[in-house]
């Protein structure tokens, strides 16, 4: 044992000589090489400093860092690792003052690189922005690259942005520039691949095939216009299409195969954007698939719809019958209600992916025409004849941020709140004061569950919130032993006495009143699983507007860190695939029917994410609600996963990448063909369509 143990240090021992060798020979550079400023190189308070294991605090949200000097030009290997919570991280590398500008994020906990050129007798500085707290720098690289190398490098890098005919700059100069290019446009919360560049990349090349079939089908469609619907032959399609917008070129063809290829298609629907007159296109519209809960709240979820013409004349027939307004709206509607009762509801309507209608628009005014909505006589008469479809209705208001829909739930429900804590009581305070502060607007009990917690303070508080008079019963249990997020919840879940439970964070603020009322009255309708909130940092960007899946190879937050007000989606209740369980609300019922959380194979991350998709399995809708905020206060307890944290998480990624395979690559809540590397809802560069339809 002790020869064995001898021999595993004398192996390590050897390689750590071998490397400072090999470094020394190749002029390798690594963290102790490097020294950083909180002031610009040319700024007169700038003092250079070495690096040592602790925090650096950035002043202005910049660090400026600079390797050794170097005495040879040509390409390096520049690698970064850093432990922090700033996520936004973006590094910009320079080779003098008037060097071109290599950049690429720098996101925290794993090794970033990127090939970069260097000059000779230049000053050499690194320049990471968007730092939005302290960061402790754990490598700095700069690996000396034979020129074959560094070209196989950024031939690999570039390979999934590049269209065949593209690909001829391999053997060209523009490589370096096209390299560049994308990977700076990979920095800002905003589109940064240009939607001009998306039509040129993607679009033209994928009609291609469709260009002798373009008017080969048109006697299949028949147009009809805004407030001039008339009853058409039944087996044709009717294209609705308003005022002077512009169909896509070759709608017809595509319209042809997906009628073709899929079965029994009632109502199809596409994508959209704006066009002016002298054919500039802009604010594309990528939508999901059908998705009732967006459609009833947002007056803009499109005008792009063909529908079966049978389905189409008994629409019109019943409205005109009933006296009820003719819009293209009510027509919709009525069809998903007349699908739903004969149980075909979702398979019936249809999403193509592709932007199949142009806005005619000017394009000097920025601003999104607003549908006018005033009569919803029929959407209310339709809702309260079919409580089994949508719920108990009480009212639907209208708001500049579209239709807000309030339910009715019984006298008798009791919403139950699971808080886990572990000490940091001063989160804890913050959360139940805001729950004291603003009334839940229905019964309610509060269950603190305490997982190990030390200190004397967390006890004083759990004793003085027992005996506290509040409008809430409330509880406190321990579950001592390892932390276990699946477990705890689920043990907590044999306790409470309520209909509907609510998974909430200690780290957690609510910013209103009545979330308790309109969290659970939602839990409650027929066939809804999970339901969300909006949850936002301390700055009041998003840190949670729902969960999309295949982000950063499992699942994301949509909207993470944008600005919620430059984002219409963010403000209308929809569907998603899943909701995170900082603040989760769920039926006793269906957590019963679900098993509650995995907690056998997902012991922290990702265990929200499960029974979300296990609901939506079952034909349950998870619903994001964005009346009810709260702010949640992520980054003060977790940062990214690192070491033991790290491999937890690994494992349970790879458990959730084999188990859910399918929906993480092809979510019907997110469009096919934006990014699945950021959560801004941004263009991919590198997606490519597998389906017409979904």
């Amino acid at each position: 044992m002790v020869s064995k143990i001898s021999k595993k240090i004398l192996i390590m021992l050897l390689n750590k000589i071998l490397l400072k060798i090999l470094f020394k020979l190749f002029k390798v550079q690594s963290l102790k090489n490097w020294k950083y400023s909180l002031n610009h190189p040319q700024s007169s308070y700038c003092e250079w400093k070495k690096f040592q294991n602790k925090e650096i605090y950035p002043l202005s949200g910049n660090i400026w860092i600079k390797p050794s000097e170097i005495d040879k030009k040509g390409l390096f290997l520049f690698g970064i690792k850093h432990k922090s919570l700033n996520k936004r991280a973006f590094g910009i590398f320079k080779s003098g003052k008037w060097g071109v500008s290599q950049g690429r994020p720098m996101y925290p906990a794993r090794r970033r690189w990127r090939v970069i050129k260097i000059g000779i007798k230049r000053e050499n500085f690194l320049e990471l922005q968007m730092l939005d707290s302290s960061i402790l720098m754990k490598e700095l690289w700069l690996i000396p690259l034979l020129k074959f190398d560094a070209l196989r490098r950024i031939r690999k890098r570039l390979l999934p942005f590049l269209l065949k005919s593209d690909k001829s700059i391999f053997k060209t100069n523009l490589i370096w520039k096209k390299y560049n290019q994308v990977l700076f446009n990979q920095k800002s919360d905003k589109n940064l691949f240009k939607y001009s560049s998306w039509i040129k990349l993607f679009e033209k090349n994928f009609y291609k095939k469709f260009i002798n079939q373009k008017d080969k089908y048109q006697n299949n469609f028949e147009i009809q216009r805004k407030d001039f619907f008339r009853v058409v032959d039944n087996e044709k399609w009717v294209i609705y299409l308003e005022n002077n917008d512009k169909l896509a070129d070759f709608i017809y063809p595509i319209l042809n195969q997906v009628i073709n290829s899929s079965q029994n298609p009632v109502i199809l629907y596409g994508d959209e954007d704006y066009i002016t007159d002298s054919d500039l296109r802009y604010f594309p519209n990528f939508k999901t698939a059908w998705n009732r809960e967006l459609f009833l709240s947002n007056y803009n979820y499109g005008k792009s719809w063909i529908i079966k013409g049978e389905f189409w004349n008994k629409a019109i027939i019943y409205l005109e019958k009933n006296k009820q307004k003719t819009s293209i709206f009510n027509i919709i509607i009525y069809i998903y209600n007349e699908l739903k009762r004969k149980d075909e509801g979702v398979k019936s309507i249809l999403h193509i992916p592709l932007i199949l209608y142009h806005t005619k628009a000017n394009y000097l005014d920025q601003s999104v025409v607003k549908e006018s909505d005033q009569d919803i006589t029929f959407l209310k008469d339709l809702i309260k004849k079919n409580p089994l479809h949508f719920g108990k209705l009480k009212s639907i208001s209208l708001s500049s941020k579209g239709r807000i829909y309030s339910w009715s739930s019984p006298k008798s429900t009791l919403l139950s709140i699971i808080i886990l804590t572990k000490d940091k009581v001063e989160l804890l305070e913050q959360c139940i004061n805001s729950i004291d502060k603003y009334e839940s607007g229905c019964d309610t009990e509060v269950f603190i569950v305490d997982n190990n917690s030390i200190l004397n303070s967390t006890e004083r508080f759990l004793k003085e919130f027992l005996i506290s008079n509040t409008y809430y019963q409330k509880k406190v249990l321990t579950f001592p032993g390892k932390f276990n997020y699946s477990a705890i919840n689920n043990y907590a879940a044999k306790f409470v006495n309520g209909n509907v439970l609510l998974l909430l964070n200690n780290d957690t603020e609510f910013l209103k009143p009545f979330w308790g009322y309109e969290l659970s009255s939602n839990a409650l309708r027929p066939d809804m699983g999970c339901i969300g909130a909006k949850l936002l940092y301390a700055d009041r960007t998003i840190q949670h507007a729902g969960v999309l899946m295949g982000i950063g190879g499992v699942a994301g937050h949509a909207f993470k860190y944008c600005d919620q007000h430059n984002f219409n989606r963010i403000n209308y209740t929809q569907e998603y695939s899943a909701v995170t369980a900082a603040c989760l609300a769920i039926s006793k019922n269906n957590w019963n029917l679900l098993g509650g959380l995995d907690e056998k194979n997902l012991h922290i991350n990702y265990n929200d994410v499960d029974i979300c998709l296990r609901a939506q399995e079952k034909g349950l809708k998870n619903l994001y609600l964005p009346q009810v905020e709260l702010i949640h206060y992520e980054s003060k307890t977790r940062g990214s996963p690192e070491g033991k944290d790290y491999q937890q998480w690994k494992r349970e990624a790879l458990y959730m990448k084999s188990k859910w395979k399918k929906i993480i690559n092809n979510d019907p809540n997110y469009h096919p063909l934006l990014t699945l590397e950021e959560e801004n809802l941004s263009i991919s560069q590198k997606r490519k369509l597998n389906q017409l339809f979904r």
